[in-house]
């Protein structure tokens, strides 16, 4: 089953679907070309990597890549996405608390709302000043994060449901406006065995917090983040016509 605190583990082998490619490859558009060329920069890390998606993308461009998760099942997969690009791709399963040491990097993104997923702000300024550590004076952090619009519009009260090629996800997602928490229980049915038809369930909760914009601005700045640029995003192509962005993408620049 995996770990029991790690969501992710359980997920793994549905967690690649249509809307998580959408936002990997939104993501992936937005930033590449506020990175430093190839030829400038030795390594990216890719925190939050989970099963490869952007990891994939970066490689693709010529980029080496850290990648960082801390779901064995999930790295697992990434390294089955990414073994054509060996030794150009690094895999490796670490707390973000505790990244691992890449000289001359000048790139870290976290994509898919990777910083929602922890509860304290207090966590959020080490995993920055992490980071910071991490990069070369000069590199850039870039990071998505939802914002209240989110929450209260695709989170409250809300189901989904998604066949993939591992099997199939319902999604029950919760808005706690009090405690700013985005709650999603999550049922996953897989194949025990490719072919076999026997199907398993398997159950988990995944909780996602808000952060407001003033917090995380601050705990940059408190990280030695020198310029910070956020701007309303989405990486869906019709979100202009509901009423806000459904994100904000970050620019941190060491």
């Amino acid at each position: 089953m995996g770990d029991r605190g790690s969501p992710y583990d359980l997920i793994s082998q549905v967690y690649d679907q249509e809307s998580h490619d959408e936002v990997t490859l939104g993501f992936f558009r937005a930033v590449r070309h506020r990175l430093p060329t190839a030829r400038e920069l030795p390594w990216v890390l890719d925190l939050g990597c989970g099963t490869g998606g952007l990891t994939v993308l970066l490689a693709r461009a010529g980029r080496r890549v850290v990648g960082v998760d801390g779901s064995a099942r999930m790295l697992a997969l990434a390294r089955q996405r990414c073994r054509r690009f060996a030794p150009r791709v690094r895999l490796v399963r670490a707390d973000l608390l505790r990244l691992p040491r890449v000289p001359g990097c000048a790139a870290a993104l976290a994509c898919a709302d990777v910083i929602n997923h922890f509860a304290s702000l207090g966590t959020v300024g080490r995993i920055f000043r992490a980071v910071r550590r991490t990069l070369a004076d000069g590199g850039v952090f870039v990071f998505d994060t939802l914002n209240r619009y989110c929450f209260e519009s695709y989170w409250a009260g809300r189901t989904y449901f998604w066949e993939t090629r591992g099997g199939d996800l319902v999604m029950e997602c919760d808005w706690d406006p009090r405690r700013r928490r985005g709650t999603a229980r999550m049922v996953a049915y897989t194949e025990r065995r490719p072919r076999s038809g026997s199907y398993g369930r398997s159950e988990t909760v995944l909780v996602e917090y808000l952060h407001e914009a003033r917090d995380l601005r601050r705990l940059l700045r408190a990280a030695g983040f020198r310029r910070i640029e956020p701007r309303a995003w989405s990486p869906w192509d019709d979100q202009h016509l509901e009423p806000a962005m459904d994100r904000t993408l970050w620019f941190a620049y060491a």
